[in-house]
């Protein structure tokens, strides 16, 4: 049976991307219940004992070769794994790895990829030079695929597809993990709740004030404010200032919750404010209405393609029109909450390609491999 090495930004404790992870390998398996996976983690056994797949060490080239050897695939899974904001040493690790695995003569595809930014030249060279030998490509948006073919990668098929979140299926257990952290918490209080999930972002501080504003007004409003530390403890120090800030009460969850969790938490919410990307399509996907605030193009793709409000960029973030629009969304949020439930079974559909052009490309090997024997 085939056998799948997934490659990501996978045991970083960030909960978007351990979603992402679990909605591409329980879909797959969903499909083919006997497929394999070796999942590379910057922290196998944690990531062995949430996900129970087996995990290597993702910074060990030993071990990247040894699983790729012995693999059908490698699939580089969801995210926006081509980018050099973070890091110019990202684009390259991840290069690295497609490299090997052509070395080997093992397929790759890059999964429901966003792409960018990309501002070094040397990436730019490397990604249309290495990229350009991969099986197959399928991007979340439009305008990764533009991206794509504007740095050169003309050489390998490229679908429009989805973001993999939007095939999770939320479980009852799911729900009783988030029901139990609202009540540690205190959150299970009969009142409304809106979720707000940030991150520290360069070094914008104003945003925070303008944050702390309209949480008080909704406070004032009888609901509660809950922030939602998504990549835990990076986005704590975020939301505790913004806590800080306020004149009125909110809840912080301070802890590091796992994927399940956190789509729990969400669940329990009637309006999420989402900086992190996954914190709005987490939301979307349950159809919790949402406006974002946005601080990379990938974001702002995803609220154009949904619909939803968007708040701008969190440089030039003010009060005036921020407030309004967040409590004219609050006023009319079971016409967007309609709106979301629309919109789902399009979204759902596309995410759903990315698998079918993955078991295609698996068939296709199996066949050429019948075919050689």
């Amino acid at each position: 049976m085939f056998r799948i090495v997934i490659a990501g930004y996978y045991g970083f404790n960030n909960v978007g991307d351990d979603a992402l992870l679990y909605a591409i390998t329980s879909s797959l398996i969903e499909e083919v219940p006997a497929l394999q996976f070796a999942v590379l983690s910057n922290n196998p056994k944690e990531t062995e004992a949430l996900f129970h797949l087996p995990a290597y060490n993702r910074w060990s080239i030993k071990e990247i070769v040894g699983q790729l050897r012995h693999s059908d695939l490698l699939l580089m899974g969801g995210g926006s794994l081509l980018q050099d904001v973070s890091s110019p040493r990202s684009t390259l690790y991840y290069l690295a790895i497609i490299q090997i695995a052509k070395w080997l003569g093992k397929p790759v595809v890059l999964y429901a990829q966003g792409f960018g930014p990309v501002s070094h030249q040397a990436n730019k060279w490397l990604i249309r030079r290495i990229v350009n030998q991969v099986d197959l490509i399928t991007v979340r948006d439009a305008e990764s695929k533009d991206d794509f073919l504007q740095h050169g990668v003309t050489k390998t098929p490229i679908h429009v597809a989805a973001d993999p979140a939007f095939l999770l299926h939320v479980q009852s257990d799911d729900l009783e993990a988030g029901t139990e952290v609202f009540t540690r918490y205190g959150c299970l209080n009969g009142r409304p709740t809106l979720g707000i999930s940030v991150r520290d972002w360069k070094d914008e501080h104003a945003f925070k004030e303008v944050l702390a504003h309209a949480a008080d007004e909704v406070v004032r409003m009888g609901w509660n404010v809950v922030f939602l530390p998504m990549h835990y403890p990076h986005d704590l120090q975020a939301s505790q200032d913004i806590v800080n800030l306020m004149k009125e009460p909110a809840f912080c969850i301070d802890e590091k919750l796992n994927y399940r969790q956190m789509i729990g938490c969400i669940a329990q919410l009637d309006m999420m404010v989402g900086m992190r990307l996954h914190a709005a399509i987490l939301a979307a996907a349950q159809s919790i209405p949402f406006i974002t605030l946005s601080y990379d193009p990938k974001v702002d793709r995803f609220v154009e393609s949904m619909g939803m409000p968007n708040a701008g960029r969190v440089e030039t973030l003010q009060l005036e029109p921020f407030l309004p629009l967040l409590l004219n969304t609050i006023e009319h949020r079971e016409d967007w909450r309609n709106h979301l439930l629309e919109q789902l079974r399009t979204f759902r559909e596309k995410a759903a390609l990315s698998n079918e052009k993955v078991l295609q490309l698996l068939e296709e090997k199996k066949t050429s491999l019948n075919t050689r024997t």
